[in-house]
């Protein structure tokens, strides 16, 4: 029974990582999934003076969110609900693996 808990909790969380990877990110500047982001122009508000060609690095140190943080940001999140997915379908696996008293010895 819990190992059949376990192996229904990883799948889900297998399966919501992918869906993360497909969904639409819904950030200002971003269409597309995770997968393969389009960027496009954004509008941002800065109180620090910024130079003229601003890089994301100046943009980010201003303390605007930049599409590229959105996108890393859902890759993070499916990452970690594909990793705790494994780990709850490995745990399943172990569980399911028959202990060493259960197993018939040849010596009858």
């Amino acid at each position: 029974m819990v190992r059949r808990v376990f192996l229904a909790l990883g799948t889900a969380a297998v399966v919501a990582a992918v869906v993360l990877m497909v969904t639409p990110v819904g950030a200002a500047g971003v269409s597309g999934n995770a997968i393969s982001p389009r960027y496009s122009d954004f509008g941002w508000v800065s109180y620090t003076p910024l130079p003229e060609d601003s890089t994301l690095a100046d943009l980010r140190a201003a303390g605007v969110r930049v599409p590229h943080d959105a996108v890393a940001a859902r890759r993070y999140e499916a990452g970690g609900a594909f990793a705790g997915g494994l780990v709850l379908l490995a745990v399943a696996l172990l569980l399911s693996r028959p202990r060493r008293s259960e197993v018939p010895s040849g010596d009858n």
